[in-house]
């Protein structure tokens, strides 16, 4: 089937098997560019904003804002592409289903990508924003010391025995 899979897909899925009512970064399997689709209802109503060739074999920044007139996508910091919503918001989503690395699409593939990190903001971020986070990278997570495993590890041990 078509050779696409979803990084990310927040809406429903009818029971035809189609997304309904989503936001979703869309990333085809094999070649052409990805683009980020939001719709208050399916496919043939969506709005688009491409955002370009994913070079193979390298990580990449990809941010996605909505505010109350564009859908935007960026990519490694830079506006990649924008759409007009013609009036559609946030609100005419539905909250029922939220994947990475899947599509709300019954027949789409699995993404073959990996996520590094994810994050999900309460307002839509300004260029500037989005390129200043594309350069600072991912967070980095501290591994934890030694006694900190220990403990986790021994805690049930400790646990079982009283």
């Amino acid at each position: 089937y078509g050779g696409y899979a979803a990084a990310a897909a927040f809406g429903r899925t009818a029971s035809d098997g189609t997304g309904r009512q989503y936001l979703s970064l869309i990333t085809p399997l094999y070649g052409g560019g990805a683009w980020a689709a939001i719709s208050p209802e399916f496919w043939n109503v969506e709005r688009t904003a491409r955002a370009g060739q994913f070079g193979y074999g390298r990580e990449h920044y990809v941010a996605i804002t909505v505010d109350s007139s564009y859908l935007s996508c960026f990519l490694d910091g830079s506006l990649a592409g924008r759409t007009w919503l013609g009036g559609v918001a946030l609100s005419d989503l539905s909250s029922e289903l939220a994947y990475l690395g899947r599509s709300l699409y019954a027949g789409d593939m699995y993404e073959t990508g990996s996520i590094n990190e994810f994050r999900i903001w309460d307002n839509a971020l300004s260029a500037d924003q989005v390129a200043a986070n594309a350069i600072a990278g991912p967070n980095v997570v501290p591994e934890p010391g030694a006694l900190v495993l220990f403990a986790l590890g021994a805690g049930p041990l400790f646990l079982r025995r009283r």
